[in-house]
Formats: structure tokens, sequence, C-alpha cells
């Protein structure tokens, strides 16, 4: 037996003895760098971990040419990946880990670089790395103090190529059937392009939320509303912020953060009753103000629910409201079916009734 199979099998030997201690770290390294993403409000899609398996590791140090003298020379004993949803959220991703570790430059690449022009495929950003001197002397990581992990951060689009890639069994251009070649990197094209653009919406959308804050500061009224402009408007209208309060009244937990989607709804909800510029949603809603609520008074009764609202409440009962004021039950119960808010008489029944009480001056 050489040298270099004897030390493959110790090696590997020793893996298997402390290969329990890599599955913690590279747990412990992946759950520190989701927390490190939350705290930049770095939106991640998810982040995972694994240690090398015995078998890979006996494979890895026993290959020809492989030349391994410590544990230590093997890089990806630990394992961690990131997906970003955005192709330049890989690059920030990047930022906090130079920030936040020490990194082994000597082995860490930027497989995204492109050298070839005909480069196959869809490559990502590796690192590895350790632990800052200064964190791996925490109690919770000291365990890990000198350990090495192997670090992938790619973005959404990345990956799916890169699974993809890996379920088709093809590594390099050359290994692919000329015939089917062309359509791999033409794919691969696509990929990336929607990569970018996905980054432009995305800054393109920022730019338009930013012009409709200034629109509604500066009195501007002509903005339509979409799911942007809603929340620029929610966050912002002091109206808004008045009848929230009024309605969180009747809510143990007050009021909290609504999710992206439901500014959506609250757009297709108003388009029902043709409003469908800020301008006309604020007059609406001033003009309303008090009857939203007085609806919501006698709609959540005089004791306490248990759970919070979201922001932006005023505008789901506003809703009710401009139900009502149509007339009919068939009308309110037109509206409740087109948005799915509830269907059958009932409670079309229960909007106009409660319309009728708080209308009548019965709430108090």
């Amino acid at each position: 037996m050489t040298n270099d199979v004897a030390s493959g099998h110790r090696l590997a030997a020793e893996y298997a003895g402390s290969r329990g201690l890599f599955d913690e770290f590279s747990r412990a390294l992946s759950e520190l760098l989701g927390h490190i993403a939350r705290e930049e409000h770095l939106a991640i899609q998810s982040v995972s971990h694994r240690a090398k398996d015995v078998p890979s590791l006996s494979q890895k140090v026993l290959r020809p040419g492989a030349h391994y003298e410590t544990l230590e020379d093997v890089t990806d004993l630990a394992g961690v990946r990131i997906i970003t949803y955005f192709a330049d959220d890989v690059d920030r991703m990047a930022e906090l880990v130079h920030r936040e570790f020490d990194i082994d430059r000597k082995n860490s690449v930027d497989k995204r670089v492109v050298e070839d022009p005909e480069r196959f495929g869809y490559a990502s950003l590796h690192f590895v790395l350790r632990l800052s001197t200064a964190r791996s002397e925490l109690r919770e990581y000291r365990r890990f103090a000198n350990l090495k992990a192997e670090l992938q951060i790619r973005s959404l689009l990345q990956h799916t190529w890169a699974e993809i890639e890996h379920d088709l069994g093809y590594k390099s251009k050359n290994a692919v059937p000329i015939t089917i070649r062309r359509r791999f990197v033409r794919l691969a094209g696509l990929l990336e392009l929607a990569d970018t653009e996905f980054c432009s919406i995305r800054g393109d959308l920022d730019t338009y939320a930013r012009d409709v804050k200034l629109q509604i500061s500066e009195g501007e009224a002509a903005a339509a509303l979409d799911q942007v402009s809603m929340q620029v408007f929610v966050n912002t209208d002091s109206i808004v912020h008045e009848i929230d309060r009024t309605i969180a009244q009747h809510f143990e937990d007050g009021l909290g953060e609504p999710d992206a989607e439901a500014f959506g709804r609250y757009v297709e909800n108003l388009a029902f009753f043709d409003i469908r510029d800020l301008g006309t949603l604020s007059k609406t809603l001033y003009s309303h103000r008090d009857l939203i609520g007085r609806f919501a008074a006698v709609w959540l009764g005089p004791s306490k629910e248990p759970d919070g609202v979201m922001r932006g409440i005023c505008l789901f009962y506003l809703g009710y409201v401009l139900a009502a004021e149509l007339g009919t039950l068939e009308q309110v119960n037109r509206y409740l079916e087109q948005r799915n808010i509830g269907p059958g008489h009932r409670l079309a029944e229960r909007v106009l009734s409660t319309y009728a009480a708080c209308s009548s001056g019965r709430a108090k």
C-alpha cells in the first residue's frame, strides 16, 4: 500500500470518528448565516447544510493523484449552501461573509466569472471559510475553532440550472451531444438574462415606490392604485392610521405588519367599486372615516378579539361599507363572492344589517 493510500484510509477513519462535530458545525454555521442575513434585511430563499459522508470522503482522499496529509487539508467536510432570490443578492451576501468570517482566499473561487465566452452552464460563488477569531472564542462556537467549511452562494435561477444540469448528468459542454449543445447554451443564456431582468425589475419597483411617496408628500393624487402605491399609501396616510387605530382597539394584539399580498388584495377589492387611483381612494376614505369606525365597532362587538389586525385593515372594512351602500343583498353578495371573501347570503345579510345599525345611530 502506497503512503498516499495509507494516508487516505487513515483520514477516512479519523473523519468517521469526528463527522458528528462537522455536522454540528455545518448546522451552527447555517443558522448563523441565516441570522446575519435577516439582521441585514437580506431575503434568502433557503439555507441548507451538510457534513460530507464518510464514503464520499474516502473516494475523495483515495482518488488517484490526491494528496491530503490531515483533515484540515480537506476544505469541504462541512458545507452550507445559500440560495438568494436575486443574482445581485449573491454579492450582498458575499460582502457579509467577508465581513463576518475569515476567508481562505486560496481555496475560494467565484465560478460566475466568465473566462470562456462559450462557458457551459451556470456557476456559483464558493467560499472556504472559518469562524473569525472573536466569534470562535464565544462559548457556543469554541469547539468549532479552526474548522473549515465550504459555502456556496447562488441565485434561485442559478440553483435551478445546477440541479437540472446535475440530474441530466452533463458537467461540461464537450460531454453534451453536439446536436443538443446549442440548446443548452441558449437556455443558460436565457436564465442569465432572466436573473438580470429580475434584478432590474426590483430596482425599477424601488424607484417607482420612491416616486409615489414623493407624489403623496407633495399632495399629488394622480398615481394609479397598484400593490406598490397601496403599500406607500397605507404606510404614510394619516387617515389610514387614524381609522386603523380606532379599529385596533377591538383587538388585544393591536396592529401588525401586513404581508405584501395584502396590499394587492386591497387594490382588487377597491377596483370592484371603480376606485383606481390614490386621489379617489383618499377622498372616499376621508368621507367614510367615521362610518368605517362605527361599522367595525358593531361588526366586532363589545368583547376584544384575541389576535391583532394588520395595518390597512380600514380598507377591508371600507369594502364592506361600500358594498352595503350598493343597497341590495344581491349586490353585496356579488362583491363578497367575486372577491372570495365569503359565500352565501348570510354574510351579505350581516354586512347590510351592520351597516343599517351604524348608519342609524344605534352604534355606541
